[in-house]
């Protein structure tokens, strides 16, 4: 199921890149902070950063919507740098749903898994507070 989106009065305002900047500056989690930089590097209009949430969401990082983290080197790296914050986000996974996701626990996985899961809390964020 695909997920509906917003429709702008303005596509190319930057109401949500304001309010990424206004979540980075106020989370001291350094996965959070990353995926939002790798938003804002890419995409700076209303309608650029829906559309690349709305394909994370909808298609995942498998699908090669996040350039970041194509190969595998990139998604290793990316697990290094963040397993902290991705076993916490598993933990918190099982805390909510009693159980683990059914995913490979593997570093590419988990990468992917830990990107996405940060895209849907922001997608949450961003229009629960915004519209």
């Amino acid at each position: 199921m695909l997920v509906q989106r917003y429709v702008f009065d303005n596509p190319e305002g930057e109401e949500l890149k304001a309010k990424l900047e206004d979540l980075a500056a106020s989370t001291d989690n350094k996965l959070t902070i990353a995926v939002i930089e790798d938003i804002l590097d890419t995409h700076a209009t209303n309608e650029e950063i829906d559309s690349y949430i709305t394909n994370v969401i909808n298609y995942g990082c498998e699908s090669g919507i996040v350039t970041s983290l194509i190969y595998y080197k990139d998604t290793d790296k990316f697990f290094t740098k963040y397993h902290n914050e991705i076993f916490e986000l598993l933990n918190d996974y099982k805390e909510a749903w009693d159980s683990y996701p059914q995913i490979d626990l593997d570093s590419n996985t988990l990468a992917w898994w830990a990107y996405q899961t940060v895209i849907a809390g922001l997608d949450s964020d961003l229009y629960t507070t915004c519209f």
